[in-house]
């Protein structure tokens, strides 16, 4: 056993920590459900050059204050979660600091007090409005265990908005032939059922406002929504109210999420996506979008003004890198702050500024957090 202080979050949902006696003294150690400024006993598990993964067995010191009972029953099994068992105020002070340590300490592309959170009028659960399920071969319906793709059954989940979990408590009790399901709440109440690689013809009547969809016939848009609709609006305020050119080159715009948002207030937007389909829905309302690779777009073409940056966790390297001495103004929303600072880094040396960065909680009892980024010349 090692006798390990805890500090810090990590972006996968552990908390790092150093051992504090013996030979071992110094090494970082990994470890989920221990909380900041905890004394814990560890059972190593793997041990690397750098630091160890180990399992928590006994607390040492006194436990923190900052300890909440979790809501979900699976807790602790289910991969979904990883925070439930800190209050939601130590979730959010752990991940700002989590940010600020990567931007100002290790990458020291910004000052800590640039980084700041919005999250206090956002809910802490019942906030998903879409969800995957994963089947088992032998039928059972719920979610991955951590570090495994072993199904955990799931008959309650506290995350999921009331009218998901009371679909989600009738999946559970039908036999299902498909590998999984997509639930997704729609703008009029109605759940959208997806079963996905399979069939799923339920032996019971399914609860009222449930349409079951083919996975073939559903538009992809209908597979792909903000999963926090409160949190969603915020970031799409703040982005509104951050922009300050009227002319605005959208990357990875998806179906419209800040495009349409923008064009409403009076800018006019240039929206580059590469899913035809989604091109296809969005043209002929008032934003000009194309239908290109983020990628290739930005390489073929002069970029100038404004710049909304939306891209997945991979980031947009490749189009930063394209970007010339035209762009003066940049605001990048990112789901991966690694990504971002790497790409921020890349702007930096190109002549931009970074002025603020402001973090979501879009992702509460996870250690997922949305960040936004503005950037002048």
């Amino acid at each position: 056993m090692l006798t390990v202080k805890f500090g810090k979050l990590s972006s996968d949902g552990s908390f790092v920590g150093e051992v504090i006696e013996g030979e071992k003294k110094g090494k970082k150690v990994f470890t989920r459900f221990v909380a900041p400024g905890e004394t814990v006993l560890i059972e190593p598990v793997q041990e690397k050059d750098k630091f160890i993964l180990g399992i928590a067995r006994d607390i040492v010191s006194e436990p923190s204050k900052e300890r909440a009972t979790p809501k979900c029953k699976h807790f602790g099994v289910c991969g979904g979660c990883d925070l439930q068992f800190i209050s939601i105020s130590e979730q959010r002070r752990a991940k700002l600091e989590m940010v600020r340590n990567l931007f100002s300490t290790k990458l020291k592309i910004a000052k800590p007090d640039q980084i700041q959170m919005y999250g206090g009028d956002l809910p802490e659960y019942h906030y998903r409005n879409r969800v995957r399920l994963q089947v088992s071969r032998d039928g059972k319906v719920g979610f991955f265990e951590a570090g495994s793709h072993e199904v955990v059954e799931i008959k309650e989940c506290p995350i999921v908005e009331e009218k998901l979990a009371e679909v989600l408590r009738w999946c559970s009790t039908e036999t299902v032939y498909c590998e999984q399901i997509e639930l997704s709440l729609r703008q009029d109440g109605e759940v959208n059922l997806v079963p996905i690689k399979g069939r799923f013809k339920p032996d019971s009547k399914p609860p009222s406002g449930v349409n079951i969809l083919s996975y073939k016939k559903t538009p992809s848009y209908d597979l792909f929504s903000q999963v926090n609709k409160k949190a969603n609006q915020a970031l799409v305020n703040f982005v509104v109210k951050n922009i300050q050119g009227e002319s605005i080159t959208e990357f990875y715009a998806g179906s419209g999420n800040f495009s349409f948002p923008l064009f409403q207030v009076g800018k006019k937007v240039i929206a580059v996506e590469s899913s035809r389909e989604l091109v296809e829905r969005a043209t002929g309302k008032g934003v000009k979008f194309i239908c290109s690779q983020a990628e290739k777009y930005s390489r073929q073409n002069t970029i100038e003004g404004s710049v909304l940056l939306d891209p997945p966790r991979g980031g947009a390297k490749e189009c930063v890198e394209a970007f010339g001495s035209k762009v003066d103004e940049i605001v990048y929303v990112s789901c991966n702050p690694a990504t971002l600072g790497r790409d921020i880094e890349i702007l930096q040396k190109k002549g931009l500024t970074l002025e603020l960065v402001t973090l979501f909680d879009m992702f509460p009892q996870t250690a997922h957090i949305e960040a936004v980024a503005v950037l002048r010349r």
